[in-house]
């Protein structure tokens, strides 16, 4: 559930409803950001092995075996 549908639920759900809705919010949340910190992890890590191409092949060698996801800006 995103915040979008917990606002929904949340303007018809009983007061009592709101602490378990708000924790389940706070949850899926907290997975995203989970989820995007290991990702941008992955990135430094992606741009760590790209720095260490000493040549034009091995870069591309490189370049080619890395996911779209993880690609860096250097």
């Amino acid at each position: 559930m995103n915040v979008d549908e917990a606002m929904e639920v949340i303007t018809g759900a009983e007061p009592s409803c709101l602490e378990h809705l708000a924790g389940a919010v706070l949850v899926a949340e907290v997975e995203r950001l989970r989820a995007e910190l290991e990702k941008e992890r992955m990135k430094v890590a992606v741009c760590g092995v790209v720095a260490m191409s000493n040549t034009k092949e091995s870069l591309i060698k490189v370049m080619a075996e890395i996911h779209p996801d993880y690609l860096c800006a250097s």
